[in-house]
């Protein structure tokens, strides 16, 4: 999304981590800057900024920390619903552990002061990347046609680890083009 006088491209970071928007100044300079803020203090840049631009960082923020507190639950409620069922993989386990984790990095990143934002989500990075990892092995080794494991339980943990793993790659997308762009323009 270009917002201001056509002089910043923002581009919108999503993970199960982090929400945080980067700036890149693409006007007349050589000299183009890219800068990583969190959605709060990205308000506080440039007097204030746009009001739709302010708007969208705070609906997006607003939307991400429900979004990840919704889906905690769900797999909480998930793993509750189906904590006594047999399954020949823990899927049930990994919803408590996966859920109990979105909480937890939810309020990491909330209690977590600006100075050490990147190393917690550094960590917090690699812990998710796990825990997608072992979600994948136990639900994509399972035998589509002939599993011994509740519907519901399975096809909830399975689409959940796709939508995981395309916001995944769509993060790198983005970072990648970001990446580019930066370096084209200091060419």
């Amino acid at each position: 999304m270009v917002g201001g006088n056509g002089k910043w491209l923002m581009v919108y970071h999503f993970s199960n981590i982090n929400f945080k928007m980067t700036t890149i100044d693409i006007s007349e300079s050589n000299t183009p800057m890219a800068t990583g803020h969190s959605s709060t203090e990205r308000m506080s840049l440039k007097g204030g900024g746009d009001t739709c631009q302010s708007v969208l960082v705070i609906v997006f923020s607003f939307l991400f920390v429900m979004g990840g507190l919704f889906v905690g639950v769900w797999q909480f409620i998930t793993y509750v619903r189906y904590k006594d069922d047999e399954c020949e993989k823990p899927l049930a386990e990994w919803c408590l552990v996966s859920g109990c984790f979105f909480c937890f990095v939810l309020l990491v990143n909330l209690l977590t002061p600006e100075e050490n934002k990147p190393v917690a989500n550094y960590l917090m990075g690699i812990l998710a990347l796990a825990n997608m990892i072992v979600g994948s092995i136990f639900a994509f080794s399972m035998d589509h046609d002939n599993r011994d494991c509740p519907d519901g339980l399975f096809h909830f943990v399975f689409y959940l680890l796709i939508v995981d793993w395309s916001l995944f790659g769509l993060s790198i997308v983005v970072n990648i083009i970001l990446s580019l762009a930066v370096i084209s323009r200091q060419l």
